[in-house]
């Protein structure tokens, strides 16, 4: 009786995480602060994760070097406050509570992919219907209170524009792999915010992430190069006559050009003050002013030289290896969402590279870019591993 009662409350705290990591993920869409979110995810989905331990931890042990080498860099990456050239004890303590929290983040995402078979297509479907309602409203009070809406940058700029990518990239990915025709319509018609935000944010870097992910996606999808050129062909026809028709309205959506001169000088700074502390870095700290003659800056605008700046170039060889470990990954596996998951971080990469911070930090919009699709990578690698050992 006593033994039954526990694993029916095991199993009520696992329903409980994988619901909780839901409407931690779709949070993003809900709540205008971090702060809040962290709150819902520390007390719905750490806390619980915390009660499976004794129960689950003779299991913890990763079963691949693409997890191993995951595990590492998020080790590696907190050890760097243990020598920042600004060492504070408390600062300390906060890193471990990062810590801790991304682990714990993993472990939940471990859970529901294990639990629930088709956890990650039911997870892709839910961010479309989310986003598609998130940018709707915000695309009908950025039209309806602006007297020029179309001078005017959409929303937070570069979120809203990251978000907008990583679902159109989502959306085009389910119209191809959808078999009925309405749910392929369905598709379609959810790409339409999508589209919109990603020209109103005016935010060069994803609209330069989607197209340099674009290659990646075709490659998956193994889209044949006529339809490639024929697709090419139909966007230049509307874009073209677009510009016919309101030459005004494309020079409103591209009146940012495409120079970006600060962040040049933002990088060659951050570059020149890496050389300083070449191995492993000078730590990570809260103390990340980037001081340039064009002003001061509060991060390097770039998730490689940030790894480079706190973690030397030791950080900088374990964040490639694990990139080269995933890339290895995507090719052994025939996982539909597998490969969605890595067109995700791929995007998320590319918009990382001309804003992106040190990837070490609490649960923030950035972790959409980066530490989910990298949890579930490995989740779903691992999963696969295992039924593949059951077979044989």
């Amino acid at each position: 009786m006593h033994t039954s009662y526990l694993l029916s409350l095991k199993k009520f705290i696992e329903y409980w995480v994988i619901i909780a990591l839901t409407v931690f993920l779709l949070g993003y869409f809900f709540f205008p602060t971090s702060s809040k979110q962290n709150t819902v995810f520390y007390i719905s989905t750490c806390i619980p994760v915390a009660l499976l331990l004794p129960y689950y931890y003779n299991k913890l042990r990763p079963s691949n070097w693409l997890t191993i080498s995951t595990f590492v860099l998020i080790f590696y990456l907190y050890l760097n406050n243990l020598w920042s050239i600004h060492y504070d004890y408390a600062q300390s303590l906060k890193y471990l509570r990062y810590l801790v929290t991304l682990f714990c983040f993993f472990a939940a995402v471990f859970l529901a992919v294990y639990k629930k078979q088709n956890y990650c297509n039911l997870l892709f479907n839910s961010f479309l219907v989310v986003g598609f309602f998130y940018f709707c409203y915000g695309l009908f009070n950025h039209f309806h209170t602006l007297e020029n809406p179309f001078m005017v940058r959409y929303g937070d700029m570069i979120q809203d524009a990251m978000f907008a990518g990583l679902l159109f990239f989502t959306a085009i990915w389910l119209i191809n792999e959808s078999k009925s025709w309405q749910l392929k319509i369905l598709y379609y018609i959810s790409l339409i915010p999508f589209v919109i935000v990603l020209f109103l944010a005016k935010s060069r870097g994803p609209q330069a992430a989607l197209f340099l992910t674009l290659p990646l996606f075709f490659y998956f999808q193994n889209i044949q190069l006529k339809k490639i050129l024929s697709i090419l062909f139909c966007l230049s026809i509307i874009v073209l006559s677009v510009f016919l028709i309101s030459p005004d309205l494309i020079h409103s959506l591209f009146s940012r050009g495409i120079s970006a001169p600060y962040r040049f000088s933002i990088w060659t700074i951050v570059f020149q003050e890496s050389l300083d502390f070449f191995w492993f870095g000078q730590g990570i700290s809260k103390t990340t002013s980037v001081v340039t003659p064009l002003g001061t800056f509060d991060h390097s605008h770039n998730i490689v030289l940030s790894v480079f700046r706190m973690g030397g170039i030791v950080g900088v060889l374990l964040f490639f290896c694990n990139l080269i470990l995933i890339a290895f990954s995507g090719l052994k596996t025939q996982s539909s969402t597998y490969k969605l998951w890595i067109i995700w971080l791929v995007f998320g990469l590319f918009c990382m590279l001309t804003n992106g911070q040190y990837p070490f930090a609490r649960p923030k919009t950035s972790w959409l870019a980066y530490w989910v699709p990298i949890a579930f990578l490995c989740a779903s690698y691992s999963k696969s591993i295992s039924l593949k050992n059951k077979q044989d």
